[in-house]
């Protein structure tokens, strides 16, 4: 089960332009590879999610430097690869009721 980050927004052209100026350098930087697995996905997904999220954030649309995109979109992809770990995690948990029925069974 992943989030739904997706904005009913419009895309904006303008910040997909500059992230598109910026992939090559985006992406040696943050994606780490086509490894690693987090509940299914990859930190290429988590970078597809980040392009995605960012170019229908509002905040995105309110900033006018190049630089401000950027650093928001590296913000986000932080962002996102951290509630996408922590979530994998979180699913890989698993809590048997055996032990805890155990434990009762001792107690009494």
């Amino acid at each position: 089960m992943g989030r739904n980050r997706y904005a009913k927004t419009e895309c904006s052209i303008r910040v997909a332009e500059i992230i598109g100026l910026h992939y090559s350098k985006l992406y040696a930087q943050l994606c780490k590879g086509k490894h690693g697995c987090f509940a299914s996905r990859s930190y290429e997904d988590i970078f597809e999610d980040t392009i995605i999220y960012i170019i229908r954030d509002p905040k995105a649309l309110t900033l006018s430097r190049d630089a401000d995109i950027i650093d928001l979109f590296i913000k986000r992809y932080r962002m996102i690869e951290f509630q996408t770990i922590k979530d994998s995690i979180q699913n890989k948990e698993v809590h048997h009721a055996y032990p805890i029925q155990a434990e009762e069974e001792q107690a009494e």
